[in-house]
């Protein structure tokens, strides 16, 4: 694979390392009711990337919207088999409880507090490799 284009910094939430493509948002996701669990799409109503699908993709995001039922709900949508590779949160767990639960619960490795912000550097389709235990994404853009 050749070099990075990018690379960042963060805090590590739960290790383990992926890969795959991106898929970003600006916006809090709702994962009890916002996306659905037997496919992994996002179905909440005027959401930036409604119709896209987490399933193997990395998922940057800014945190959840809800209670502790998203835990629940991202649980089961990694049950399914319908859940992301990894995630980078663009702000910090320390603030979403529910957020940090739910990819502690479902073992998907992921990081916050990112150096600088994820959103400067990522776009949907760009190609992550995710190394949590490290704290290290590195990006590689789509052409």
């Amino acid at each position: 694979m050749k070099k990075p284009d990018f690379i960042l910094k963060g805090r590590k939430v739960f290790g383990g390392n992926a890969r795959g493509e991106a898929l970003v948002t600006s916006e809090l996701i709702t994962w009890n009711g916002g996306i659905y669990y037997g496919s992994g799409e996002v179905v909440e109503r005027n959401h930036e990337i409604i119709g896209k699908v987490v399933k193997d993709r990395i998922l940057i995001f800014d945190g959840s919207n809800g209670s502790t039922a998203y835990a629940r709900r991202h649980a089961d949508t990694v049950r399914y088999g319908n859940g992301p590779k990894g995630v980078i949160l663009i702000s910090s767990f320390r603030h979403d409880p529910p957020a940090a639960i739910a990819v502690i619960a479902a073992g998907i490795p992921s990081i916050d507090e990112v150096e600088d912000n994820p959103l400067k550097y990522i776009k949907t389709g760009d190609q992550i490799k995710l190394d949590a235990d490290k704290g290290i994404v590195e990006i590689y853009k789509i052409k």
